[in-house]
């Protein structure tokens, strides 16, 4: 009895981390779009319910997937249909007053240029840098071929802003924690 109540308290608390995955995902997906925290918990909440609806018995990297995936379908065809917002030729959504008062001169840099790639480019590159998932797990979740989501990647990492690599001083930077004999 006892070890059924863990596995469900453990079980309730994956779920949970795994909706607050999907949040940072869905909100870094729709960050330059007029309105991004409600889009991306209306996606979010829709991929947790896919992801609870699942059988407990497919193994759980198959159901995260799975969530990251629906998700992922769900905003290809929510947020880049007309009635949400025409897509902008860089890739980022625009529609109605909001966007006019959503200035992307006040954005971030590194934000506007992942508002300006493709959304295909975005999504393969989110999924990598921000999830941490492998490029075939990705691919797997994109359903596309781990050829083309390898060129998506490309692409995506190409057209964002390079930052300057940063080298290593002479004198070594002090640290936090002290040697004690």
């Amino acid at each position: 009895m006892r070890q059924r109540v863990e596995r469900k308290v453990d079980s309730q608390e994956h779920t949970d981390q795994l909706g607050a995955r999907l949040r940072r995902y869905a909100r870094a997906f729709v960050a330059a779009d007029p309105a991004p925290n409600a889009a991306a918990d209306r996606l979010a909440a829709a991929a947790l319910r896919r992801f609870t609806e699942l059988s407990p018995s497919l193994p759980l990297a198959e159901r995260e997937a799975d969530a990251y995936g629906h998700l992922v379908d769900l905003s290809r065809t929510e947020l880049r249909a007309p009635a949400f917002g025409a897509q902008r030729p860089g890739g980022g959504f625009s529609g109605g007053s909001a966007a006019q008062a959503h200035d992307p001169q006040k954005l971030d840099p590194d934000l506007a240029a992942l508002g300006a790639l493709k959304p295909e480019e975005r999504e393969a590159l989110l999924l990598v840098v921000l999830e941490g998932f492998a490029y075939a797990r990705a691919a797997q979740i994109l359903k596309i071929s781990p050829g083309l989501f390898a060129a998506r990647l490309a692409c995506a990492r190409e057209r964002m802003p390079q930052r300057p690599r940063q080298t290593r001083s002479a004198k070594p930077l002090p640290s936090h924690l002290r040697v004690v004999k």
